[in-house]
């Protein structure tokens, strides 16, 4: 999506394209109600990892 928003931006106000202003609109909209609904993604870790290390996920069972 993100991608998509920026092609909206440049076309829209920049060429000044109506599609792409009513794409760019409705990416708004949809950013700003995640953000108001509280459905943004949380980062739960954050760490930068030096060369040769590695970052192992796993999943125990009960």
């Amino acid at each position: 999506m993100r991608i998509l928003y920026r092609q909206a931006v440049r076309r829209a106000l920049f060429d000044g394209s109506r599609p792409w202003t009513y794409v760019f609109l409705g990416i708004t909209l949809v950013r700003m109600y995640r953000r108001a609904s509280g459905k943004v993604p949380e980062t739960v870790f954050l760490e930068s990892l030096e060369p040769g290390q590695a970052l192992v996920i796993t999943h125990l069972p009960e």
